[in-house]
C-alpha cells in the first residue's frame, strides 16, 4: 500500500508502469509499507525468497510463505487500526485480501492498488509492464528505491503538502504526515480521501 503523495500521484494518470522487467533492488518500498502504530511509525516488511539479496527482475520475485507475514501484517493492522473510524467498514475485505496472498510481490502490489482504487471508488488506471517507458513528471523512484530509504523521506517537503486528518494515536505520537494510504483510508473515510486526491496538485509539486 503505497504512501499518500505517491498513490495521488498515480491516480492522476491513465496508466501505471510497473517496469516488472527491471532488477529489483533490496530495502525499496516495494515490499513494505508504513502504518502508525502505538508506539509510532511501523514497517510493515513482505519477506522475500533470497532475502535481500534478490537481483531477480521484478516480475519474478517471490515472496517467501515459509514466514506468516501476512498473519503478523493483518494483526499488526488490526491493532493499529481496530478503533479507527472506518475499520468496521473494510475489516472484512481487507482480511480476504491478506488471508490469501499471492506467491509474486508484483501481484500483491497489484492487489493492493485494486483494492485502494476500488474502495476509493476512483476508476483503475491501465498497467503497463514494460521497462521502455518511464513516467518523468514525479518521479519517485529515486526516493522509493534508493539503497537505505528512510519513512522520514517521505514525509519531506519535495513531496508537497500533505492532508491533516485525525490519526488513532494522535494524542500519544503526533501526526504521522504521508503513511500509507492504509491508514488515510481508515482514520478519515472514502469521501475524505477521495475529495483530497482529486484536489488540482499545485504546479511546483509536479516539476
Amino acid at each position: 500500500m503505497p504512501c499518500i503523495s505517491l498513490f495521488r500521484s498515480m491516480s492522476r494518470y491513465n496508466a501505471i508502469n510497473f517496469q516488472i522487467h527491471l532488477p529489483y533492488r533490496k530495502m525499496s518500498f516495494r515490499n513494505r509499507c508504513i502504518i502508525a502504530g502505538s508506539q509510532g511509525m511501523q514497517t510493515l516488511s513482505i519477506p522475500l525468497k533470497g532475502g535481500r539479496g534478490v537481483r531477480d527482475p521484478y516480475h519474478n520475485v517471490m515472496i517467501d510463505h515459509h514466514q506468516p507475514w501476512h498473519l503478523h501484517h493483518w494483526r499488526a493492522i488490526y491493532s493499529a487500526y481496530g478503533r479507527s473510524p472506518w475499520f468496521e467498514y473494510y475489516a472484512t475485505s481487507l482480511e480476504q485480501l491478506f488471508s490469501s496472498p499471492p506467491e509474486r510481490l508484483e501481484e500483491w502490489n497489484l492487489r493492493c492498488l485494486q483494492w485502494l482504487f476500488s474502495t476509493l471508488g476512483l476508476s483503475f488506471p491501465g498497467v503497463h509492464v514494460d521497462s521502455a517507458n518511464e513516467l518523468q513528471a514525479d518521479d519517485y523512484r529515486s526516493v522509493a528505491e534508493q539503497e537505505h530509504p528512510t519513512p522520514q523521506c517521505f514525509q519531506s517537503g519535495h513531496h508537497g503538502t500533505f492532508p491533516s486528518y485525525i490519526q488513532v494515536f494522535q494524542e500519544k505520537n503526533g501526526f504521522l504526515p504521508n503513511l500509507s494510504m492504509l491508514d488515510f483510508v481508515l482514520c478519515a473515510g472514502p469521501r475524505t480521501v477521495r475529495n483530497w486526491i482529486l484536489q488540482p496538485i499545485p504546479p511546483d509539486v509536479l516539476a
